[in-house]
């Protein structure tokens, strides 16, 4: 399912303003935030090359692989090899291993995210939406990729690619969240635009 950002960015910017930090989540995503801001500066350098905010590259990459640097920003696989799940067999111009800023710019403009020039809430809610899909939309769910942590989500979660399970709670949270708590706190400045 493919839906335009111009159809969409009226309910970012909604959801986003009535978005609240569930309390149970708030240490989660104050831990989840210090790893980041702990490693801003290689994120930043990403952001040089790609055009891409760096907090919008470690949102994914907490989300994809944890934080963790010896992952595919893709979707986590080892950086030993070239992606097994989907999107599989990236990077094919190079012989694995593989440093995490290789993966990274290879999953970034394998997503078309470098091609993006213009970085407001909307546009990033549409584009980390767009990065994991929009199946949760055909089951009513407001996508944890971007709200889980917040009371904007509460159950259904894809539990394996393509297997979704009503009934399955993320316990992951949000990107859209960690985006909230971020601006909240002055650790990002951004306002959401209206389109």
């Amino acid at each position: 399912m493919s839906l335009k950002f111009e159809d969409l960015s009226p309910g970012y910017i909604s959801l986003f303003d009535v978005c609240q930090i569930k309390p149970e989540a708030l240490k989660e995503v104050q831990s989840i935030v210090g790893r980041i801001t702990a490693a801003q500066s290689r994120y930043e350098g990403l952001e040089q090359t790609t055009g891409v905010p760096w907090y919008v590259i470690a949102f994914i990459h907490n989300l994809e692989g944890d934080l963790d640097f010896g992952t595919h920003l893709a979707n986590g696989d080892s950086l030993k090899h070239r992606t097994v799940n989907d999107p599989a067999g990236l990077i094919k111009e190079v012989d694995p291993p593989y440093t995490f800023e290789q993966a990274a710019i290879a999953a970034l403009k394998y997503d078309g995210l470098t091609a993006i020039s213009i970085w407001d809430i909307p546009r990033i809610c549409y584009e980390l939406e767009t990065f994991n899909g929009f199946g949760y939309r055909q089951h009513n769910v407001n996508t944890p990729y971007l709200w889980a942590g917040s009371q904007l989500y509460t159950t259904g979660k894809y539990v394996s690619d393509h297997n979704f399970d009503p009934n399955a709670v993320s316990d992951q949270i949000g990107t859209a969240v960690l985006l909230k708590y971020m601006i909240t706190n002055g650790i990002v400045a951004l306002k959401a635009s209206p389109v």
